[in-house]
């Protein structure tokens, strides 16, 4: 597990390996939801709600449910200051030989240096940098999500 930190004058730190129960606010939470039967998605959530952590945060579970459907499509997960203000989040996942989802690489960023409009080209570095890493472990993809 690694963190490489950019050069923007505000630093954005997670500790690596950190876990937030609130997988419906985090990009990478995100990921795991949409990665999930619909039976243990909808378990998972039952269990841990769907609580407002800020105001941007999805708290209607059609809504996550869209965004999950989404997130599954375009092959990344992406937060909008759903768990901290002023900070967006996209993440893709990792899959290890036998097609597992082992993890995600992902990247945060400030509203200030992360613009909506170049979502897609971040989502695309992110999913360049997962595909990478899936097939450094042995994953082979066949047009699959990673």
């Amino acid at each position: 597990m690694e963190q490489i930190r950019g050069s923007e004058s505000m630093a954005l730190y997670s500790r690596v390996g950190s876990v937030f129960p609130y997988l419906h606010a985090v990009s990478v939470g995100k990921v795991y939801l949409s990665l999930m039967s619909e039976e243990k998605r909808h378990q998972v959530i039952q269990k841990i709600g769907l609580p407002a952590i800020t105001k941007y945060t999805i708290t209607d579970p059609e809504t996550l449910e869209a965004e999950l459907m989404q997130t599954k499509t375009c092959c990344f997960g992406f937060e909008d200051q759903e768990l901290r203000e002023g900070v967006r989040r996209i993440a893709d996942p990792i899959f290890n030989f036998s097609g597992k989802h082992v993890g995600c690489i992902g990247m945060s960023a400030s509203i200030f240096n992360f613009d909506l409009k170049d979502k897609k080209k971040y989502g695309e570095m992110v999913a360049n940098a997962a595909r990478k890493t899936s097939a450094d472990m042995g994953y082979q993809s066949n047009n699959g999500p990673a």
